[in-house]
């Protein structure tokens, strides 16, 4: 269950990378995975500044699926540790794992007790309770799937950071496997002004405005808080109507306060490599530009007929 895969990588002019990624993993690490930046010390700034990096984050929402699909998958695939450290002052274990009957004991008791959870969440929910609440018992149990865009430096970081050996193991595994798919991906090349869209297939690119594209990647991040799981957010580009999407899109831009963080995840090539934009370096992030207010999220789009 445990998954990294690269939806959009893009490179300008300048060099510097701009990622998306999709990962998959249990509930129990988020906040390893949150709290991570990082500082950028640029190179071609003539006053050498350090500028602090950070990477843009949207999380599957626990209390925006139903109960129901949240007690079955607690149910028929929960998340289980696979090996069971020694107990440790420290923050990692440097007295190894248990093994033999011991690590069968602790899974044992690891399983059977989502089972009192199980129960209280159907207790509140029986009665009534609304899902923000009744779902939060299992969180234990359960997985998260996160889109995460940065540039380049953070992921180096990061990955540095959290393939470590002291890191805990599922954090560990998922760090891996992101590395693994940054390292296999190709970036695409972006001209200045271009667009890194994840989400956004490239027939979409080829077919639709501009504008179209971009508020189909905004809602397709969005999408994110009540995704099913990783392969459903994989399918979300070209198997789901593009109306639905703008519609989602159309909903999100006048609640006040806006829900703008999944505007953070689409980035314009600046010609300046040491421009900043939000967490973004070299790229105007869609969230901190004009274009954010200006899109036209009409669908099909309207043609008007020669005067």
């Amino acid at each position: 269950m445990i998954q990294a895969t690269v939806v959009a990588d893009s490179i300008a002019p300048h060099g510097i990378r701009l990622t998306t990624m999709l990962l998959t993993y249990p509930s129990i690490i988020h906040q390893d995975i949150l709290t991570h930046r990082t500082i950028y010390k640029s190179q071609q700034a003539s006053d050498k500044i350090a500028i602090e990096v950070d990477s843009n984050k949207s999380t599957n929402s626990n209390r925006a699926k139903p109960t129901k699909q949240i007690l079955r998958d607690v149910l028929n695939n929960p998340f289980v540790p696979t090996r069971f450290p020694k107990r440790a002052v420290s923050m990692h274990s440097s007295k190894g794992y248990h093994t033999g009957w011991r690590h069968q004991l602790a899974r044992h008791i690891w399983l059977k007790t989502r089972y009192v959870s199980l129960l209280e969440s159907l207790a509140l929910m029986g009665i009534g309770v609304h899902k923000q609440i009744a779902n939060r018992p299992l969180a234990t149990w359960q997985y998260t799937t996160l889109v995460c865009t940065a540039i380049d430096v953070w992921w180096l970081h990061f990955f540095e950071l959290r393939t470590h050996h002291t890191a805990q193991d599922e954090v560990q595994q998922v760090a891996g496997l992101a590395h693994t798919a940054y390292r296999a991906s190709t970036p695409t090349f972006l001209h200045t002004n271009e667009w890194h869209l994840p989400f956004v297939s490239p027939r979409e690119r080829l077919l639709l405005p501009q504008s179209t594209c971009i508020a189909l990647s905004v809602a397709r991040c969005a999408r994110t808080s009540y995704a099913k799981s990783h392969s459903d957010m994989i399918s979300i580009a070209g198997f789901r109507p593009i109306d639905e999407d703008i519609a989602l899109y159309n909903r999100l831009v006048p609640q006040k306060p806006e829900h703008a963080g999944p505007k953070e995840h689409q980035a314009q090539v600046h010609p300046d490599p040491t421009h900043i934009s939000g967490t973004l370096l070299g790229y105007d992030q869609l969230r901190h530009t004009d274009n954010a207010d200006s899109i036209v999220t009409t669908y099909p789009p309207q043609h008007q007929e020669p005067s």
